[in-house]
């Protein structure tokens, strides 16, 4: 039983990560399409939780959703394998690019795809945030707390800006839905010991990132990716600009101009976007320097938010923790609906916007009231770019 359903996570995660281009909100809605709505092995209530805990958290919003999937269906093993089946098919086309590097960026015809592509994620990300709307907003204070949400996202772009919407809709749902949960067992009664641990894990990481050797390229390269994934947060946009403080201005590692072609190799492959970290490791020290690179970026915030689940999972049963929740999942479908606006204004082939549109909401229906599988329409969009443009 255990083995079935690791298999089954990996040939989920690696379909998914090999098609998953957009950001970390295209990914998760890619999990949401072919784990709730296709396969039904969690739901939506989960994602909603899932996103929460990891926008809480420092590191790759994405990776650790998918590491929170992972344990959630089979274990630390099951989290493992998801992990690295999500990550392997980027980590291989960066390492490819690294490789190539003479050839910067990778040319016109990419761009074209990507034109392509991108509408087809806003309408998939649309898609979803509608969808998950229908099933977790079911009073109207409810959709008050998600346009809210998404209003102020639009005039404050901030990584504050998401805690501060995290923490005001669980006051919400504390004031507004005060009778809404119900105490389901008795975890929650000693919630301290399982947050002192984790407390205890993240004190005990920062020490060691402090102290370890530092006598090895290789130890150089973990030291600092991990120091990245345990004390930033935000995900992969907000950790660029002190990822470039740190790696071009205060290590001198990179130059401007090789850090922009890492950043951008890790936008136009599939996957999370912090993957640049393979390339940055590769200048580093080769095909040793990508693991350890990648692995150190990675790992550590997800295990984290690993040990964060099993403290949620601990008192989540508690009516003001379920109450709270009802404030927060709406908001969380607020989030997603910006993002999907937000990838279609940055990403829209300005030359020619009504075929972006129609191809949004082409996509929007086909998802929204067929369920046509994202994959399917991902790489129709690559397709599409790669004639009309």
């Amino acid at each position: 039983m255990q083995l079935k359903k690791l298999l089954y996570l990996f040939r989920t995660f690696i379909l998914i990560g090999s098609t998953s281009l957009g950001g970390y909100m295209s990914l998760i809605a890619m999990i949401r399409s072919k784990m709730v709505t296709r396969d039904k092995s969690i739901d939506d209530h989960f994602i909603a939780e899932g996103i929460s805990l990891a926008s809480m958290l420092p590191g790759p919003v994405a990776v650790n959703v998918v590491a929170y999937t992972g344990f959630h269906i089979a274990g630390l093993s099951g989290a493992l394998v998801s992990m690295i089946a999500v990550l392997l098919p980027s980590f291989v086309l960066v390492l490819s690019l690294s490789w190539l590097y003479s050839a910067i960026e990778t040319g016109v015809t990419m761009s074209n795809i990507l034109s392509g592509v991108f509408p087809v994620v806003a309408g998939l990300i649309l898609a979803t945030a509608l969808s998950m709307g229908k099933k977790i907003c079911t009073r109207w204070s409810q959709y008050l707390v998600s346009g809210f949400a998404f209003v102020l996202l639009v005039y404050f772009q901030s990584y504050l800006t998401i805690l501060l919407i995290l923490l005001g809709s669980a006051i919400a749902g504390l004031l507004l839905y005060r009778n809404g949960g119900e105490d389901n067992g008795n975890n929650y009664q000693k919630p301290w010991r399982p947050i002192l641990f984790f407390v205890g894990v993240y004190v005990a990481s920062i020490v060691a990132i402090v102290w370890l050797s530092a006598g090895t390229v290789l130890g150089d390269i973990f030291k600092q990716f991990t120091y990245v994934s345990l004390t930033l947060f935000g995900g992969g946009y907000v950790m660029i600009p002190v990822l470039e403080n740190l790696l071009v201005d205060q290590l001198a590692w990179f130059n401007h101009q090789e850090f922009i072609y890492g950043i951008s190799v890790g936008q136009v492959t599939p996957g999370p976007i912090l993957i640049s970290s393979v390339f940055f490791g590769y200048k580093m020290a080769g095909v040793p320097g990508s693991i350890v690179a990648t692995t150190a970026i990675f790992l550590p915030s997800a295990l984290l938010m690993i040990i964060l689940s099993n403290v949620f999972n601990s008192i989540k049963n508690n009516a003001a923790i379920q109450s709270a929740l009802l404030g927060i999942k709406p908001a969380v479908v607020g989030m997603i609906l910006f993002s999907a606006v937000s990838i279609f204004k940055e990403h829209m082939n300005t030359s020619n916007i009504l075929v972006s549109t129609l191809l949004t909401a082409i996509t929007f229906l086909l998802v929204f009231r067929f369920n046509v599988a994202s994959v399917i329409l991902i790489i129709s969009g690559a397709l599409l770019g790669f004639i009309l443009y």
